[in-house]
């Protein structure tokens, strides 16, 4: 407060303002649940977001401070989508049997294989990470045993998933490794934005 002559008194007011604020990648609504959740503790109470779907905007009430903070979120966090891309290759040697695929998956976004005659499924679901990293969670079901892994993968890094192997002894012939069950390699060829 600031006072001017003796008997008066001027309040400095802040008035609030209503401003839509564009969301280019994003369902503004996510956002809102973002900044409702884990946000919050930024923005100041008493500063109203709402999200318009429709419309593709978040509409901020606050002062001009509160609405450039939002919008400086807003610009942090509203990046376009990343597409990891990941070459997987499985091979059974004993069964005869190898797969590659190559599959470009976003965050999130599960990609399945099933092979009934071997009795493999895979399924994997990649996390995208800021600092151009991977992160593969992978859900395995070989001969009814299921195990998940996780492998944070760099551009052009490999990770490989091996289900057993078998030693045959025989007393006249010695013994031999036969490996009687697949091997899965994935690797990590890089992201790609929207």
């Amino acid at each position: 407060m600031q006072t001017e002559g003796p008997n008066s008194i001027r309040r400095s007011v802040v008035t609030a303002s209503s401003v839509e604020i564009p969301v280019q990648y994003r369902r503004p609504s996510t956002l809102l649940n973002v900044f409702e959740t884990d946000v919050r503790r930024i923005v100041k109470p008493g500063t109203a977001i709402s999200a318009e779907d429709a419309r593709g905007t978040l509409r901020v009430t606050g002062t001009p401070q509160d609405v450039a903070q939002v919008r400086k979120l807003v610009e942090l966090m509203d990046l376009p989508r990343q597409r990891a891309e990941i070459a997987i290759d499985i091979q059974a040697p004993v069964d005869k049997m190898h797969y590659s695929y190559d599959v470009q998956l976003y965050g999130g976004q599960a990609w399945k294989t099933e092979d009934s005659e071997l009795g493999l499924k895979i399924a994997v679901l990649p996390g995208v990470q800021l600092g151009k990293t991977v992160t593969l969670t992978v859900i395995t079901e070989f001969k009814n045993r299921q195990s998940q892994s996780v492998f944070r993968l760099a551009p052009g890094q490999k990770a490989f998933q091996t289900f057993g192997s078998i030693t045959l002894t025989d007393p006249k012939a010695g013994s031999a490794h036969i490996e009687s069950s697949p091997t899965v390699t994935f690797r990590f060829l890089g992201l790609h934005g929207e």
